[in-house]
């Protein structure tokens, strides 16, 4: 409620300074002023160039907010630091999901699948390989691996690339499961922060008897309201963001997969 009454407050200025600013029209018919008149209206002039620019206060409502912001993380205690610590794990970990996350990191560029595929087929698997490996993608690790273990049976490498796609996703997987945590423990460490604060809230009520007022449980409460919406506000986000790149993972796995069945029939054919 602060930054919003702050807010207000600051419009309330900007829209009485504008008025001012803005000189009313004189009647048509009016006579001229006389010469004693035209004093006050010089002093007036003062009053309007003292006027706050609308940007000043601008950047005044800015600053204001921000202090806002500053004191609510000081009031929520120290419950709010360890909120700031999930909320930017779970941060970091959606950033990295989003980047990683990408076709590309999965399957090959289709030129060099084909060059590679080529230098397979004449026996040039040095070649092969530095093709795959430059390429960076899961699928290229396959076929660099492939291509660095040509004599194997064809059975034990269907099993191999099977098994590498497997780990890569399963690497995945175990990557998103942080935005999973940060989503679990960001309410928890919230509920923490308001039963602390209620605790501090009849705390101070004990104390003072008979003799106390409200306001001597405003610190309290406040501290288990702000510890309450920030909880929520790190765990709507990162839960979201978590179910989001599972269900782009389960998109790309499945590519991946029919990437690693192209990979086979064709670099094993004829073998």
């Amino acid at each position: 409620m602060r930054p919003i009454l702050n807010t207000f407050l600051l419009s309330a200025a900007l829209t009485v300074g504008l008025v001012a600013a803005d000189p009313a029209p004189a009647p048509a018919a009016a006579p001229a002023p006389a010469p004693a008149a035209a004093a006050p209206a010089v002093a007036a002039a003062p009053g309007k160039a003292a006027a706050p620019a609308p940007a000043d206060l601008a950047t005044k409502t800015d600053e204001v907010t921000e202090n806002a912001i500053i004191q609510y993380f000081k009031d929520g205690g120290i419950n709010m630091y360890f909120l700031l610590l999930v909320g930017l794990m779970g941060l970091a970990v959606a950033v990295d999901r989003l980047i990683k996350l990408r076709l590309r990191t999965f399957v090959m560029d289709r030129q060099n699948f084909t060059t590679a595929l080529a230098a397979w087929q004449a026996k040039d698997y040095a070649k092969a390989k530095s093709i795959a490996l430059d390429d960076g993608s899961a699928q290229g690790e396959i076929v660099a691996y492939m291509a660095d273990n040509p004599a194997l049976p064809s059975a034990t490498l269907t099993t191999d690339v099977t098994d590498m796609a497997g780990r890569v996703i399963s690497r995945h997987q175990s990557r998103g499961y942080y935005l999973n945590i940060a989503a679990t423990l960001s309410p928890l460490l919230g509920l923490l922060g308001t039963i602390c604060g209620m605790i501090l809230a009849f705390n101070k009520i004990a104390a003072a008897g008979d003799v106390g007022d409200t306001s001597m449980v405003a610190g309290g409460i406040s501290m288990a309201l702000i510890n309450t919406a920030l909880g929520l506000i790190i765990a709507v986000p990162a839960l979201t963001a978590y179910h989001a790149f599972r269900l782009r993972l389960n998109d790309l796995s499945l590519k991946l997969e029919d990437a690693c069945t192209e990979t086979l029939a064709k670099f094993l054919v004829g073998r």
